[in-house]
């Protein structure tokens, strides 16, 4: 894995060899590391070979909440697979506290991303997922209708003994 890692890293950014590699705590649905990569920090997920398309998903996702220019997400910077994995690289964010003045940054983000599009209707155009859980995202005429199905499912993986886990 680390070789196609590398590979891939020495096409999208520049030639260069990685400097350090560590496993992160708390990827409870992937393995999670950081790795600097000659002056980029970078933050790769990886698990099992047949999660290409999870995170092939994963990173256009990502781009697509990357256009809308209203909530910060990490860059893409490719996903891949070796022979028994695949990973997905991305920007690695460090973590910060997420505080009261966070935390209302983020609602503003939020309240940001869902007016972005000039669509008469709440949705996408596709399903994902929420954590470990399937999110349909089937247009919906009310915000509130479609907030209320995140919701319940939200409520599902946190009330219900499943694991919201981070990665």
């Amino acid at each position: 894995m680390w070789h196609a890692i590398s590979t891939l890293l020495a096409e999208t950014l520049d030639e260069n060899t990685i400097v350090e590699r560590r496993e992160l705590p708390g990827g409870e649905l992937h393995a999670a590391w950081y790795v600097r990569y000659g002056a980029h920090h970078i933050f790769v997920k990886s698990d099992a070979h047949e999660l290409l398309q999870k995170f092939t998903d994963e990173a256009d996702q990502l781009a697509l909440l990357a256009r809308s220019n209203t909530v910060r997400v990490p860059q893409v910077y490719g996903v891949g697979s070796g022979r028994e994995s695949s990973f997905l690289l991305l920007e690695y964010l460090p973590p910060r506290p997420f505080d009261a003045h966070g935390a209302w940054r983020f609602g503003q983000q939020m309240a940001r991303l869902h007016q972005w599009s000039e669509q008469p209707q709440f949705g996408l155009d596709f399903d994902n997922d929420l954590s470990t859980l399937p999110q349909p995202n089937a247009w919906q005429r009310r915000w509130s209708r479609f907030f209320c199905r995140t919701a319940h499912r939200l409520a599902i993986a946190v009330g219900g003994g499943k694991r919201a886990g981070v990665w």
